[in-house]
């Protein structure tokens, strides 16, 4: 697992990396030279397809590394185990958002090799730029009430999209000029005022994702993730440093036989220490927000909140006994007459691993209260792992087919769910996604209250 931890946050930068080398390479081609949107050559379009081939191997690599930490099993076990990894993609948000990643990596690599008209550059550009936000956000933290919340989502969204245009300009220079290609001047003359633009846009967009998250200034030396902020900060001001002495003293000689040299050394310095900013960037993305500010955490108004049902008296349905085997080994038989909450998890589901805590400590802060987990679609192995990891003391059922028993209120294809049922043994609420502690303790109080 050593080996797993060490080489994720390699796999996330390349990841990032291989992305805004496409996305670069098309904003190039559409508008540093303009001649090229018209018919682009080949030669191009088939490096535009390649590297995105490669890209989409490496967000699957990626997927497997970030499933074998989650479950905290090794590579081949992840390999091996083709059903927890087809639940990790078609089930849990995190998943969902590489496979389309996946895809659509691979849709452009197919179309950029016969799309040839401007208009079709065009929108296989903007393409390329939709595919940059799901995964930024999947696992990204965000801060705040809900109108912060939202300002936090839209700094983050446009930080990640100017971010990529400016590094990935940046990179298509540096090629072109290894490459020896005529277009070079032409380019980085059109790159000047975009590159301007993108580096304001990256900065006020940080300034206020960053106030977003650390809320007081002394945050940025006090914790590990305002000095990984401050890291990127100063990084960000010598990258601005090398676009000022660009400006004024380089592009009006460019094609000078001497300067040009030297121009293309400063840019692959310069593209150096943006690799290095976007490394502090994948960081900061795994890097909670300081323990100080947790009070400013959503409350997260998303899934759990709008798909957690509390079902009327009158509508309620008869739940199934649970009874069966025990992750423990023991057999297992729930007795009728008391409120049961039932948890539906299974150990590479990272919603699990969010609220696995909160559901142990809520089982001791209402003894009255049965707390039964039913493990979905999951090795033994790993589970029980998973429960030592969170010192899980209520009681799992390894019998999934249990899920099949319940009506509508569950749903055994979602992982997590919760059920509680009521004292009568009848299924009162139903919650499709992670609980929190406001809404779960204050739908627990109102049951038992009945």
């Amino acid at each position: 697992m050593d080996l797993v931890s060490g080489l994720l946050p390699v796999l996330q930068w390349l990841d990032r990396v291989l992305a805004i080398g496409v996305v670069g390479a098309l904003f190039a081609v559409n508008f540093l030279l303009p001649s090229q949107a018209e018919n682009p050559h080949f030669k191009v379009r088939r490096a535009i397809s390649i590297s995105s081939c490669i890209w989409a191997i490496a967000t699957f690599l990626l997927v497997i590394f970030k499933l074998a930490e989650i479950v905290n099993i090794s590579i081949p076990e992840t390999f091996s185990q083709p059903t927890m990894l087809k639940s990790y993609l078609l089930q849990i948000r995190a998943g969902q958002a590489f496979l389309i990643q996946i895809l659509g990596a691979l849709i452009l690599a197919s179309f950029v090799l016969w799309v040839r008209s401007k208009t079709g550059m065009r929108l296989l550009f903007l393409f390329s730029l939709a595919l940059l936000i799901p995964t930024a956000f999947s696992g990204h933290s965000h801060s705040g009430a809900e109108s912060k919340h939202q300002l936090a989502i839209a700094s983050w969204a446009v930080h990640i999209i100017a971010i990529s245009l400016w590094v990935g300009g940046v990179l298509v220079l540096v090629v072109m000029g290894f490459m020896r290609s005529q277009e070079f001047s032409i380019a980085a003359r059109a790159f000047s005022p975009y590159a301007l633009f993108f580096y304001w846009t990256i900065l006020a967009s940080g300034i206020v994702n960053g106030s977003l998250r650390l809320g007081v200034i002394d945050q940025l030396w006090a914790t590990s993730y305002g000095q990984l902020m401050l890291a990127k900060i100063a990084l960000l001001i010598l990258l601005g440093f090398f676009g000022a002495y660009y400006r004024k003293r380089i592009l009006s000689r460019i094609d000078n036989s001497e300067v040009k040299p030297m121009f293309q050394k400063l840019l692959s310095a310069e593209l150096f220490f943006m690799a290095f900013t976007v490394m502090l960037g994948v960081l900061l993305s795994q890097t909670s927000t300081p323990p100080a500010l947790a009070h400013l955490e959503p409350k997260s108004y998303s899934t759990h909140e709008l798909d957690s049902q509390v079902i009327t008296i009158a509508d309620r349905k008869v739940a199934p006994i649970l009874e069966g085997k025990t992750l423990a080994g023991d057999s297992l038989s729930v007795t009728p007459g008391k409120i049961t909450l039932v948890n539906v998890w299974a150990s590479w589901c990272e919603p699990c691993k969010a609220e696995a805590p909160l559901l142990q400590n809520l089982s001791v802060q209402f003894p009255e209260i049965t707390f039964i987990g039913i493990l979905a679609r999951d090795h033994q192995g790993p589970a029980k792992k998973f429960v030592a990891k969170y010192r899980i003391e209520y009681p799992t059922l390894i019998d999934d087919s249990i899920l099949y028993k319940f009506d509508d209120p569950l749903v055994a294809s979602a992982v997590p769910t919760t059920t509680v049922i009521d004292k009568n043994g009848r299924v009162a609420i139903r919650i499709a996604g992670e609980v929190h502690r406001e809404s779960l303790t204050s739908l627990l109080q109102k049951l038992s209250a009945e």
